[in-house]
């Protein structure tokens, strides 16, 4: 495809990809790889290896079985059915190379090969992937087989892949004397914080040598969406690349759901709009305009209404000389009483707001500070 090429990649690191070279190996699955092989090596336990669907497990199985300056002779099983106990020796004997016939004592000829191998320095290891389909029949030949010995060395070496299923038919009644030789781990999810370097690892792997288009915002995208399991990573990773790389034909909604929160500090509003990062992710570019918009609508937001601070003091004003009116009208009228009164000593004396009691307010009005601060 066009944008592989364009960055420069030799294949799709993402599709149908599961050669060694392209496994991630985060520390759980470092620690799982280190475990199997030292009980292939040095015990004879019943291994399970369980986990979802899509976290991984077949690829894994592929790792193990590659892992190099081993001894082993590997025998692989991918079951698609339930098979009786019968079927799966004829399977067995078929995965080892082994040639039977229809009248031949099928377990006996398994015993004697597993045995031959052993004796040529080898240590017979059978790997069964999707081995929760066995029936639990299967399964206690199974572990039964595997604690077959000759010279203190086990017959046969199995790790069986399952789904957690498996975890329930091996809690059978059945089973209950065999639980002790079954090493059970579980297979999790990546972590958020291995994703990214899950994608580094096979871009690199693929040929990419420059700065990684999965920025922290797409890589959030893509954990929210597959919740860490290897398949679902791989096919948003490649729906990403399929997209030309462009984030806003991928990005999804659930991102939002992990993604750090946006810095609303509006005291610097020239670093937001000129981020790199916030131009990688968004499907236009801010234009001058719409900045210089939202620039002049948040100065109003900040803006004191000094017009509605100014009519409210002219209307206190108003009502003062309403009120000096007022008390000069009634000043005047207690005047004209008294001269009609001949009785002048007698007169009563009259307090009231005078314009020189009001001088104060004017007064105060008469500083330097705008009137219209100083309420």
């Amino acid at each position: 495809m066009p944008q592989f090429e364009h960055l420069g990649l030799k294949e799709n690191p993402f599709k149908d990809n599961n050669s060694q070279n392209y496994f991630f190996a985060d520390q759980q699955r470092s620690n799982i790889l280190e475990s199997t092989e030292h009980l292939i090596d040095y015990a004879c336990d019943f291994q399970v290896i369980l986990g979802d669907e899509g976290v991984g497990k077949t690829h894994l199985n592929s790792v193990l079985q590659n892992r190099t300056g081993n001894n082993w002779r590997i025998a692989t099983i991918e079951l698609v059915e339930q098979l009786d106990t019968i079927q799966l020796i004829q399977t067995l004997l078929d995965s080892f190379s082994i040639n039977y016939s229809a009248q031949d004592e099928l377990l006996e000829i398994l015993e004697s090969q597993l045995a031959e191998i052993n004796q040529l320095g080898f240590k017979p290891v059978l790997f069964i992937d999707n081995a929760q389909l066995l029936s639990i029949d299967s399964l206690r030949f199974l572990i039964q087989l595997s604690q077959q010995k000759l010279d203190d060395e086990a017959y046969i070496h199995l790790v069986l892949f399952a789904s957690t299923e498996l975890s329930d038919a091996l809690q059978n009644s059945e089973l209950k004397i065999f639980r002790k030789h079954i090493h059970i781990t579980t297979l999790g999810a990546f972590a958020k914080e291995d994703v990214g370097a899950f994608l580094n690892h096979k871009m690199t792997v693929s040929g990419y040598d420059k700065e990684s288009p999965f920025t922290p915002r797409i890589i959030d995208s893509i954990y929210a969406d597959s919740q860490g399991l290897a398949d679902q990573i791989n096919f948003y990773a490649n729906k990403f690349l399929n997209s030309s790389g462009k984030a806003d034909n991928y990005i999804t909604e659930s991102a939002s759901l992990i993604s750090e929160p946006v810095n609303n500090d509006f005291s610097d509003f020239d670093k937001m709009f000129n981020n790199n990062d916030i131009e990688e992710t968004v499907a236009e570019d801010i234009s001058d305009t719409s900045k210089e918009q939202f620039l002049n609508a948040f100065d109003e937001q900040l803006t004191p209404n000094t017009e509605d601070k100014t009519e409210a003091q002219l209307n206190r004003l108003v009502e003062k000389f309403d009120e000096i009116e007022q008390m000069s009208q009634q000043t005047a009228d207690c005047i004209e009483d008294d001269g009609e009164d001949e009785r002048e000593d007698e007169s009563p004396k009259f307090e009231s707001n005078s314009m020189e009691d009001d001088s104060n307010f004017f007064a105060e009005e008469k500083s330097d500070i705008p009137f219209w601060q100083q309420y």
